[in-house]
């Protein structure tokens, strides 16, 4: 996910324990593909004219199931007042490791092979 505000997001990054996730909305039953599901969410985005612009474009997330090794597929689950929230579909758990890269600001999730 690329930042063009220059500041990065407070960020978690976790598994989830089961096929569920929770938001302000309650409780939902993840429908992508994938055998374990990882929870990326970004708090207090700082949300200027570009970085929503960004965030419209249809290429700003992955649509559909990918062709990645480990990662099936991506989804949206929430965005609310500062606060994105995406779901990761991975064929099994594996470790990863979250980097934080600059020029453009982005934050990157390898996951083992």
């Amino acid at each position: 996910m690329l930042f063009r505000s220059g500041v990065m997001p407070n960020y978690r990054v976790e598994y989830l324990k089961s096929r569920y996730y929770q938001n302000e909305g309650g409780t939902h039953r993840i429908k992508i593909a994938g055998n374990a599901f990882v929870e990326v969410n970004l708090n207090v985005i700082p949300a200027d004219e570009e970085q929503l612009k960004l965030s419209q474009q249809e290429d700003f997330i992955p649509k559909g199931r990918l062709k990645l090794p480990t990662v099936r597929e991506l989804e949206e689950a929430q965005l609310f007042e500062g606060y994105y929230d995406l779901l990761l579909g991975i064929r099994a758990r594996k470790p990863f490791r979250v980097t934080e890269l600059a020029d453009p600001l982005r934050l990157v999730i390898d996951f083992r092979n």
